[in-house]
């Protein structure tokens, strides 16, 4: 699986690297909108975390797996502050 993050105003391409069932960007990240893309490459389904509403956008964009557009679920992600503060 691989997990990348795009810049929609620049279109640069972060790629997160895998540690134990986690996927991680160590670096600051300018201020902006992101496009977060994940692909499963292997022969074995794998497990990520959406949650669903009903009749409730989460977010501005549907989420779109295997081209099917879903607009009342959202990805899961998490965003930690590692030695810097946020401004």
């Amino acid at each position: 699986m691989t997990i990348t993050l795009q810049s929609l105003q620049s279109a640069h391409v972060w790629t997160l690297t895998e540690k134990a069932d986690e996927f991680i960007l160590k670096q600051p990240l300018p201020a902006g909108s992101y496009q977060i893309v994940i692909q499963n490459q292997g022969l074995v389904p794998q497990l990520i975390d959406l949650v669903q509403t009903n009749n409730y956008t989460l977010a501005p964009f549907p989420v779109t797996i295997n081209q099917v557009q879903n607009k009342n679920v959202s990805l899961i992600y998490f965003f930690e502050w590692l030695n810097m503060k946020p401004s």
